[in-house]
């Protein structure tokens, strides 16, 4: 008996691609307007208060980074609980990107127990980051 198949979703691949462009576009937009930027202060700035405005600004992108790794290990814990609701994955529901065998209980349940430690090492990072990025902006340490 042939394996049962999740089909992928033609739509969601259409928009994975606009999306992927309009990233890339916007990536290379910012990065322009960042070196123009930097450009324009660093004449009107003395090195020290460029080096504080730079380290002002790393560390607030990376505490957005930060928030933005939590999200994705909160994803992963839904995804979990979602897969052991449904001894099944990919979920029923799940539009995926490529045709997708359907893992079934045990499997299913590796695939669950992987999230849930994949979720555990993001909210790690985010963490560290979070920190790094607390030091960074010269933030007080709460008491």
């Amino acid at each position: 008996m042939p394996p049962e198949i999740h089909p992928a979703d033609p739509r969601l691949r259409r928009t994975l691609a606009i999306v992927m462009a309009l990233a890339v576009l916007a990536a290379i937009a910012v990065t322009l307007a960042f070196r123009h930027w930097i450009g324009a202060t660093a004449d009107l700035l003395s090195t020290e208060r460029l080096i504080a405005l730079l380290r002002q600004l790393i560390g607030a992108l990376m505490m957005m980074s930060a928030a933005c790794v939590l999200m994705l290990a909160l994803h992963a814990l839904r995804s979990a609980a979602g897969i052991d609701r449904e001894r099944r994955w990919p979920l029923a529901a799940s539009r995926t990107l490529r045709d997708v065998p359907v893992r079934r209980d045990a499997a299913a349940r590796r695939i669950a127990r992987a999230a849930r430690a994949g979720a555990l090492l993001l909210t790690l990072l985010a963490g560290a980051a979070a920190v790094l990025a607390w030091r960074l902006l010269g933030l007080p340490w709460p008491a």
